[in-house]
């Protein structure tokens, strides 16, 4: 008889037991493998030359929900210390005997920084652990983990400079930090838009990025004792000194959710069936206008980390620019755009809002969509029509890239929007000058290149001969005496941009 995790005969029903046979059948149906965290207290940490201990708890980050440190206790090994051991140092994870091997040695883990796991681990113990093991930042770059979607993507020596660079670029203190333990967060009430649903029990890991994929929430105060999954990217807001959580969701709509058995495989058909209740895109599908081979979350970039692209001639660069509420009150500065680099437009605008005037205890930065303000280039400024200075104070903070699944939703939800397009001009982009399509040059292949309509520039090994042709016998002549130069993205028209 085969196994019920054979490839052609899945079973959704069966109860949860792990294998490798299971782990190796769910990738190949490209499902995510999640953990809970509650089934990984207790796990065994092996180093190359023997067991560090076991972990505890773990901390997370609060802007892009991905488990950064786990704790482990050191046992009688280093006793009454207890140390941190990041994703990025996981090289492969024995399921079945609750172990999880690290590239690390003992003598490495005791050579550590000392962390006091019980206080807030501020940026700068986390610079200092990380110099210590030579990982760059994980908070450096667009990804989940600096550059990348995965913790081993800041093991890779040749992304240590584009993330070293994307951490030059942020003005985040490095004293602030946004890791919390998920003991301190369990037990927080969760509030939909009507009331009080019931309370975090635990978190659903995935094992390959770390990413916190759901919060499964107890409802037994409400519904003898339903549990339900949501989706961080459905969180409206989180408020630490109340300890509560709320959702852009109603408790009806949580309350007809397809139910979470703990005992059985979150399949991806029980993922697609969650989704489609709350009438959103799951995480795993591509937008329907967006190339193959293109990643969701490289669909979209600040400005300032695309080299090659600028905004059009024609169009403005809002960068710097004031944004003023509907009740007149400038609420802050666009500090960065970011743009949707297949559409070849700015979608988004990062603004730091101004503290003082919103009465904010500390500056946060919000994300504001393009379609939500108009344009004032006389005045070189931004409009919110339909939203005054208070509703964006409630605006939840713009926790990075990559984007928040259904962001606009937060954002009208948070400032009362009802929806739809109010700003009339988009701010297209274009190829940037300084930079050469490398499509266009080719010193080994001598055919022609297609450049503009009329113009056709043929590549050879010493420079660039332009022909004219298509164009009346005078045009020709008159071309023909012009001096002859290599090609320039500059002589494109604009509408040519346009087009693309």
């Amino acid at each position: 008889m085969r196994d019920a995790w054979d490839a052609d005969v899945i079973d959704d029903t069966q109860p949860l037991v792990d294998s490798p046979r299971r782990r190796l059948v769910a990738r190949t149906r490209g499902m995510t493998m999640l953990r809970n965290t509650n089934d990984l207290i207790g796990c065994t940490i092996r180093a190359s030359d023997g067991d560090i201990g076991s972990v505890t708890t773990f901390f997370f980050d609060d802007e892009r929900w991905a488990v950064r440190y786990v704790v482990v206790d050191t046992g009688k090994w280093l006793p009454g210390r207890k140390v941190l051991i990041s994703p990025v140092s996981v090289r492969d994870a024995n399921w079945l005997d609750r172990a999880l091997e690290v590239a690390l040695t003992r003598a490495q883990v005791k050579g550590s920084p000392d962390i006091d796991t019980q206080r807030p681990v501020s940026r700068q113990h986390e610079s200092q652990y990380a110099a210590y093991y030579g990982y760059p930042s994980y908070w450096g770059g667009a990804g989940l983990w600096g550059a990348g979607a995965y913790p081993g993507s800041l093991a890779s020596a040749h992304l240590a400079a584009e993330i070293a660079d994307a951490q030059a670029r942020r003005t985040e203190r490095p004293e602030d930090s946004h890791l919390r333990s998920v003991d301190v967060v369990k037990g927080y009430h969760i509030h939909a838009t009507d009331g009080e649903i019931g309370h975090v029990e635990h978190f659903l890991i995935d094992d390959a990025t770390w990413a916190i994929q759901y919060i499964v929430v107890d409802t037994s105060n409400w519904w003898g004792g339903r549990r339900v999954l949501v989706a961080p990217s459905w969180i409206r807001d989180v408020s630490w000194s109340t300890s509560t959580v709320s959702v852009n969701m109603t408790r009806d709509a949580i309350r007809n959710s397809p139910e979470y058995d703990p005992l059985r495989e979150v399949s991806r058909l029980y993922e697609e069936g969650l989704y489609s209740h709350y009438g959103r895109a799951g995480y795993w599908e591509k937008p329907s206008d967006e190339p193959a081979g293109t990643s969701a979350m490289a669909r979209f970039a600040r400005l300032d980390d695309v080299g090659d692209l600028e905004v059009a001639d024609d169009d403005p660069d809002v960068r710097s620019w004031p944004v003023v509420a509907s009740d007149g009150i400038t609420v802050g500065t666009v500090e960065h755009v970011i743009v949707d680099r297949p559409a070849m437009k700015v979608r988004y605008l990062e603004v730091g809002l101004d503290a003082s005037a919103l009465g904010l205890n500390a500056h946060r930065d919000v994300l504001i969509p393009l379609t939500e303000v108009d344009l004032n280039e006389k005045d070189e400024s931004l409009r919110l029509s339909r939203a005054s200075s208070a509703a964006i104070a409630k605006v939840p903070p713009f926790t990075g890239l990559p984007m928040a699944e259904g962001y606009d939703e937060l954002f009208q939800a948070a400032t009362g929007g009802s929806g739809g397009t109010l700003g009339e001009r988009d701010v297209r982009l274009r190829r940037s000058s300084s930079v050469q399509p490398e499509s266009r040059l080719n010193p080994s292949d001598r055919s022609p290149v297609l450049t503009t309509p009329g113009r056709v520039s043929v590549a050879n090994d010493e420079a660039v001969r332009e022909q004219i042709v298509n164009r009346p016998s005078d045009e020709r002549d008159d071309a023909a005496r012009q001096p002859q130069r290599p090609y320039d993205a500059r002589d494109e028209d604009e509408d040519s941009f346009r087009k693309r």
